[in-house]
């Protein structure tokens, strides 16, 4: 019995550190415009190691960079192509396995100028990689002086 208890004991332990990571990526945001700047930080309690960040369109690495845990913010450009895209976290020498993974996306909405006249015909064009939007989505036109909705500016 004093054996079989210490086993389910020890095995509850190493479950709980195994989730207890507690590794963390923040970037500045999850979707961004074409070829702007994507900050990544890395943090953890009391952990100061090396690590590679890796983005990359899902089939290659489009730009890596070493990020240390709990120090400064380290600066990617994202791709002038819209699509889906990863941020990998691993550890240099490893197997290659992340250890934190974040997806983020790169879309548009482009207008054939910054400003309209009342009654002006305008061209838009615009596209959405989030898998959220579904067929019938659209764009809406609100006046610039609409407060802020969910802490953004309305563009």
């Amino acid at each position: 019995m004093k054996k079989m208890c210490f086993f389910i004991i020890a095995l509850s332990v190493c479950f709980s550190a195994a989730g207890a990571d507690g590794l963390k990526v923040k970037t500045n945001g999850t979707t961004f415009f074409p070829q702007s700047r994507l900050g990544v930080s890395v943090s953890q309690k009391d952990v100061s190691e090396s690590l590679t960040a890796l983005f990359y369109d899902g089939s290659k690495v489009l730009e890596q960079h070493e990020v240390v845990v709990n120090g400064g913010e380290v600066n990617f450009t994202t791709s002038e192509k819209q699509g889906a895209y990863r941020l990998e976290v691993i550890r240099p020498g490893s197997s290659g396995k992340p250890i934190a993974v974040k997806d983020l996306f790169v879309s548009y909405i482009l207008a054939s100028k910054l400003s309209f006249k009342p009654n002006e015909p305008m061209k838009v064009s615009y596209s959405t990689m989030n898998p959220e939007f579904k067929e019938g989505s659209w764009v809406g036109l609100f006046p610039s002086d609409l407060p802020k909705m969910n802490g953004e500016d309305i563009r």
